[in-house]
C-alpha cells in the first residue's frame, strides 16, 4: 500500500498549533495512512516535543522526497524564522505571526511548486487558544482527524492503492 506525502502547516508557533501538530504525530494510525511532512520551525517543535513529552525524534528534512514516515520521528521542513528565546507563548508577536504566515505560504508555493509534487496540506483547524499555549494542555484530536482525512483525500486524488 502506497501512504502519500501530506504537508501538515503549524499555525503561530506562540498558540497551540505546534503543540498539536507533536502530539498528533505521535499517534501510530496516523503513519499507517501516510507519511506526514510538518512545515514550519524547529525551535517552535523541539520546545513543543520538550514540554509536552512526546518522545519523538524530530528529524530535519531538505526535500519532501526525504521523509521516511517512520512512527516515532516527526520529519519537518525546517523555515528557520525563529532561534531559542525569540518568541513566547500567549503573546500576539510580530514574528511569530510572520512565522505563521511563512508556513502556510511556504507550504501553498513552495511545496506544490518548488518541490514539485503534488501533496495535499493540512493544518489545525483552530485559533491560537493563547490560555492553554505552551502548557502542554491542548488536546491534538481534531488535528489526528485533520490528517486522517487529508490521507484519505490524497488516496483518492492520487489513486493510491
Amino acid at each position: 500500500m502506497m501512504r502519500p506525502v501530506i504537508g501538515i502547516t503549524t499555525g503561530d508557533p506562540s498558540g497551540i498549533g505546534p503543540e498539536v501538530t507533536v502530539k498528533a504525530l505521535r499517534h501510530e494510525k496516523i503513519f499507517n495512512m501516510c507519511v506526514p511532512v510538518v512545515i514550519g520551525d524547529f525551535e517552535a517543535l523541539r520546545q513543543t516535543n520538550e514540554f509536552s513529552q512526546t518522545g519523538l525524534a524530530l528529524r530535519e528534512i531538505k526535500n519532501i522526497c526525504d521523509a521516511k514516515g517512520e512512527h516515532g520521528t516527526l520529519d519537518y521542513i525546517n523555515l528557520g524564522c525563529l532561534s531559542p528565546g525569540s518568541f513566547e507563548y500567549k503573546k500576539v508577536q510580530k514574528l511569530t505571526g510572520e512565522a505563521s504566515f511563512t508556513n502556510t505560504y511556504s507550504s501553498v508555493s513552495g511545496v506544490n511548486i518548488t518541490i514539485g509534487l503534488p501533496v495535499i496540506r493540512t493544518s489545525v483547524d483552530h485559533g491560537t487558544a493563547f490560555d492553554k499555549a505552551g502548557e502542554g494542555r491542548a488536546n491534538e484530536e481534531s488535528m489526528v482527524d485533520a490528517i486522517e482525512t487529508a490521507a484519505v483525500m490524497a488516496k483518492e486524488k492520487f489513486d493510491l492503492k
